[in-house]
């Protein structure tokens, strides 16, 4: 998908814009230098921890079926005059096999919510189990 076509585009200025494709550009190059090495110790590590990291959202997992579409988005709960209640529900016996999708769940809402036009909107977040997840570049 070209970032012109996606749905948060038009919803930052030009300069930010910019400055993000910049970057991602910059990172893919690396990337790309990094995986057309020959003989990379540091290629092969970093392709055996992609996969890794992917496997879980493979198109055999349940998490890949479960968290395929979704009509729902985080910022609605930004956007209505009514109060909206949420309930992410996980198995307690397997909390440790679906730590890394719950957390990466509390990452999309919380991106979401910082991203969103009203960032100052209240939205009140009870999260109980999945508040013990680490949440990456969330201070």
């Amino acid at each position: 998908m070209n970032f012109e076509a996606s749905p948060w585009f038009s919803l930052h200025a030009e300069s930010d814009r910019n400055d993000f494709i910049a970057y991602f550009r910059g990172v893919s190059m690396q990337v790309s230098d990094l995986l057309s090495q020959t003989e990379s110790k540091s290629a092969e590590s970093f392709l055996t921890g992609a996969r890794q990291h992917l496997e879980r959202f493979n198109r055999s997992t349940r998490a890949f079926n479960v968290t395929r579409s979704s009509s729902f988005r985080f910022s609605d709960l930004k956007d209505s005059k009514q109060p909206i209640t949420v309930f992410i529900i996980a198995d307690p016996a397997r909390m440790k096999a679906q730590e890394k999708v719950l957390s990466l769940i509390d990452s999309c809402m919380y991106s979401e919510f910082l991203r969103h036009p009203n960032a100052h909107a209240r939205v009140y977040v009870i999260s109980d189990e999945t508040s013990n997840f680490k949440i990456e570049g969330l201070i």
